[in-house]
C-alpha cells in the first residue's frame, strides 16, 4: 500500500469545544434538578398513599441530591 493512501485513511484531528460540553452538562443538570423538584412535589402530595416514613425518606434523598448538584453548579 503506498504511503499516501495510509496518510489519507487517518481522519484529521478535530478541535474539541469545551463550551459545548459545559452547556450540555448544565442543560442535563437543570433537567435533573427540575425532575427532582417535580418528584418531591408529587411525593409531598401522595405521602398518605405510600406511607409517611417512606415518602419522607425519598424526599430527604431527593433534597440531598438536589443540594449536591446545585453546589456543583457554583
Amino acid at each position: 500500500m503506498p504511503l499516501n493512501l495510509i496518510e489519507y485513511s487517518i481522519p484529521p484531528p478535530t478541535l474539541i469545544s469545551f463550551e459545548d460540553d459545559i452547556k450540555e452538562h448544565q442543560a442535563k443538570t437543570i433537567r435533573f434538578l427540575g425532575n427532582a423538584l417535580m418528584v418531591m412535589q408529587i411525593l409531598e402530595v401522595t405521602k398518605l398513599n405510600i406511607g409517611r416514613e417512606a415518602a419522607d425518606n425519598v424526599i430527604a434523598d431527593a433534597r440531598l441530591r438536589y443540594a449536591f448538584v446545585a453546589a456543583d453548579l457554583d
